[in-house]
């Protein structure tokens, strides 16, 4: 399924989509994995997930200030994207959903 939809032109798939994956300054943990199971989610679901909306942040989650995580909501708010998720130490917030 996967070849296939890579297979197809970015006209082709449903849409667009963006990703934001978090880990904390002290955490050891890589945000490849986080990133990884984005991309196979809006892969499965038929959208294409560019590099550029491949949103990555080392922050603790008790800042207040998370200007990776304003982009992700600046991307949605303009429409440039139509599927978004996040990810954090403790999975996938939430589920994907249409905008």
């Amino acid at each position: 399924m996967e070849s296939q939809i890579n297979a197809l032109s970015v006209d082709e798939r449903a849409g667009i989509a963006a990703s934001y994956a978090r880990t904390n300054e002290s955490s050891i943990t890589n945000l490849d994995p986080q990133e990884a199971a984005c991309v196979a989610r809006a892969e499965a679901l038929g959208y294409y997930l560019p590099e550029d909306y491949r949103l990555r942040a080392v922050a603790s989650g008790l800042d207040t200030d998370h200007p990776v995580l304003a982009e992700l909501y600046r991307l949605v708010a303009s429409q440039e994207v139509q599927w978004s998720s996040c990810t954090t130490l403790i999975g996938c917030l939430g589920t994907w959903s249409r905008l």
